[in-house]
């Protein structure tokens, strides 16, 4: 996520999603929150990410995943 405010009932973010698809787009806190992966696990927050240039991010990322 790139940024985020709070709305009337959540937390709205913008960013960047690599999901089933690669796509810029809004979401909000409660999606990810609620979002459980293949074997039911929660998104956790990666504690070893660095920041960057998205070109450089998404580059690591895409390297890091063999895409």
């Amino acid at each position: 996520m790139t940024e985020g405010e709070a709305d009337e009932e959540d937390f709205r973010l913008f960013g960047f999603v690599c999901g089933q698809k690669e796509e810029w787009g809004y979401f909000v806190l409660s999606e990810l929150e609620s979002a459980r992966g293949p074997l039911g696990l929660p998104i956790e927050r990666d504690l070893h990410f660095r920041t960057g240039p998205f070109s450089e991010v998404i580059a690591r990322y895409r390297a890091e995943r063999g895409r």
